[in-house]
């Protein structure tokens, strides 16, 4: 479950790293608060904190519905069959490979949009701004928490499931074909 929160974190952010540049910040702020940010303050809107945060926060269900999509195919159970030359066969659940294809896009989206958020705020000498966005998305990731120990309270054991069962027949190539 803290796995799949933080993925979701770095989902979010990817998803940072790739509207940061279509984003037009005059479409979210009025002019006089454009002119503050560019003339007094010397950054660009869109690296602002409260600008970051709304982009979050507006982004944030995305992530929640691309990251469910493989929770409730996992969920599912759905596998298929590689037959392999040598007479075995592979087992893979479908959602490896979606999941896959989200993780790597969460990991390396996510360092570009760190990285553009210190590069931009060392250029302007305001190292320190770059750390604003991420308690926020810390707090958020934190809420969790109560939810999970909840639910490792409360079905974490799963002893229920496991009581006398039996043994399981062993698939053939023929159980699999029909």
């Amino acid at each position: 479950m803290l796995r799949q929160i933080i993925y979701l974190l770095l989902l979010t952010l990817g998803f940072l790293a790739f509207l940061f540049p279509i984003v037009d910040p005059q479409l979210w702020v009025d002019e006089q608060t454009y002119c503050v940010y560019i003339e007094e303050i010397g950054i660009d809107p869109r690296y602002a904190f409260q600008l970051t945060i709304a982009l979050a926060g507006i982004i944030y269900p995305i992530s929640v519905g691309l990251w469910a999509i493989s929770w409730a195919i996992e969920d599912a159970g759905l596998v298929h069959y590689v037959f392999q030359s040598d007479g075995y066969y592979e087992i893979e659940p479908v959602n490896v490979k979606y999941t896959s294809y989200l993780q790597g896009y969460a990991g390396l989206s996510s360092i570009f949009f760190i990285v553009e958020i210190f590069m931009y705020h060392a250029s302007h000498d305001r190292l320190s701004d770059s750390f604003l966005v991420f308690p926020p998305l810390i707090i958020i990731v934190l809420c969790f928490f109560p939810t999970y120990f909840l639910f490792n309270k409360i079905l974490g054991s799963h002893q229920y499931l496991k009581k006398n069962l039996e043994e399981i027949k062993k698939l053939t190539k023929e159980d699999l074909q029909k």
